[in-house]
C-alpha cells in the first residue's frame, strides 16, 4: 500500500511540475519586453550612455526573434512592428543627447504598446503610463510611476492609463 501511495504521489508531482513548466513558459517575445524595460530604466536614470547601450541590446534582441517559433497570430502582430521597433532602437542607440533618445523612446513605446496589447508576452502585469508634460506614453513592469521622459527632474510625474495582463 505504501508503494502505491508513493508512486501516485510521484506521478502527481511529476505531472504538476510539467504542467507548471508548460504554463509558465515565456513567450519568444518576452526578451523584447525585458530589453525595452532596460532602455526605459536607463532613461529614468537620465543615463544616455546606458540608454544607447541597452538600445543596441534591444536591437540585437529584435533581430534575433525567430518568427518560426511564434504562433501564427503572434507573428501577424510582430512582423509589421519589427521594422518600426528596430528603427526606434537604432535612433536611441545613435542619438548624441538624451532629449533625442527620449523623443525616439516615445515612438518605441507606442509600438511596444501595440505589441504587448495584442500578444501575451508577459506573465506579470505591464503598466501603460502617460506623461502629461510630454504627452507621451511608456510601458513599465512596476505600477509606481518612474518617468523616463524627465528622469530625476520629474520622476513621479504621470499616471497609469492601462494595465495589460
Amino acid at each position: 500500500m505504501k508503494k502505491i501511495i508513493f508512486i501516485l504521489t510521484l506521478l502527481t508531482t511529476t505531472f504538476s511540475l510539467q504542467t507548471f513548466a508548460t504554463n509558465s513558459a515565456a513567450s519568444p517575445l518576452s526578451a523584447l519586453l525585458n530589453s525595452y524595460f532596460d532602455v526605459k530604466n536607463a532613461l529614468v536614470n537620465s543615463d544616455g550612455i546606458a540608454a544607447a547601450a541597452k538600445s543596441k541590446e534591444l536591437l540585437a534582441t529584435i533581430e534575433a526573434v525567430d518568427v518560426k517559433n511564434l504562433s501564427t497570430d503572434d507573428a501577424k502582430v510582430f512582423l509589421p512592428l519589427k521594422e518600426k521597433l528596430s528603427v526606434s532602437a537604432k535612433a536611441i542607440a545613435g542619438a548624441k543627447d538624451i532629449a533625442a533618445q527620449r523623443s525616439s523612446f516615445a515612438n518605441l513605446s507606442t509600438d511596444f504598446y501595440a505589441l504587448t496589447k495584442n500578444v501575451k508576452i508577459s506573465s506579470t502585469p505591464v503598466y501603460y503610463a502617460y506623461c502629461p508634460m510630454t504627452k507621451n506614453y511608456w510601458l513599465s513592469n512596476d505600477q509606481v510611476i518612474k518617468n523616463p521622459y524627465f528622469g530625476k527632474q520629474m520622476l513621479s510625474c504621470g499616471t497609469v492609463k492601462d494595465t495589460l495582463i
